[in-house]
């Protein structure tokens, strides 16, 4: 298996890479929230292998590989690069892509491909763009309602969140229209009053308080790059995420 993913690899980033306008212009476009879930569909059908490859700033990566199981006729995962973010949905004779909790890192445009293990050619299907949803353009209006906050360089500072009594929170930076993803905390099912953090982008320089409520979101040594809005969200079992206040943090 692992010499097919080599020649899939290898095939895949041949054709990537010499991209031509009509495939980027052509892509079907998808929205979603910053934390919410998106299940991606395959066109491609009737292949006994499938494998879905994002392509993001120039680098391709293999994220999920299925084979079908013919005596039941339905497909399982035989690669996953992250078990717990990327899974697979078997639909009509294909295998869509189960994108859990979207972060900044996963938007880009999406292919998947069949392949056939007694040949060498692979088929793709129609490219797929990832984008955040328009909720996230930073408005007059946002800006205007948003809670200004003002620290001196390097300084610690703590930005708290107003959205409460939510098993998930997510705290994200927009800065110069580009979204990133912070921090996500989940409660701990032992202790219905904690949070426990499961995603840090830099653990050196943010960090969490106790808070049995919410999470707020600590930010050591304040620096230039800090400087922006900030938006937490908060969301329950279901793909909806309700986003708190937001708060533009200047230098004062």
């Amino acid at each position: 298996m692992d010499k097919l993913h080599s020649t899939f690899l290898l095939q895949t980033l041949l054709a990537f890479f010499t991209p031509c306008l009509l495939e980027f212009t052509s892509a079907d476009v998808r929205s979603v929230r910053p934390g919410e879930n998106i299940t991606l569909p395959c066109n491609i059908t009737d292949y006994p292998e499938i494998s879905w490859y994002r392509l993001r700033s120039d680098e391709v990566k293999l994220l999920v590989s299925a084979e079908e199981w013919k005596l039941r006729k339905t497909y399982y995962p035989s690669y996953k690069v992250n078990e717990s973010h990327i899974n697979v949905a078997e639909s009509r004779g294909s295998v869509s892509l189960v994108i859990t909790g979207v972060r900044e890192t996963d938007l880009g445009f999406y292919y998947c491909c069949g392949g056939r293990t007694d040949a060498t050619h692979t088929q793709f299907g129609k490219p797929i763009r990832l984008n955040f949803t328009g909720f996230f353009k930073s408005s007059l209006l946002q800006i205007i309602s948003a809670d200004y906050k003002s620290v001196h360089p390097g300084e610690n500072i703590t930005l708290h969140c107003n959205i409460t009594n939510y098993s998930e929170i997510f705290w994200y930076r927009l800065r110069s229209e580009e979204l990133e993803h912070l921090l996500s905390a989940e409660r701990t099912k032992l202790d219905k009053d904690s949070y426990l953090v499961v995603y840090n982008v830099d653990e050196s320089h943010f960090d969490v308080p106790d808070s049995s409520s919410s999470v707020s979101l600590v930010i050591i040594g304040v620096r230039e790059a800090d400087l922006g809005f900030y938006y937490c969200g908060g969301r329950n079992d279901a793909t909806h995420t309700q986003f708190g206040k937001h708060i533009r943090l200047n230098f004062t």
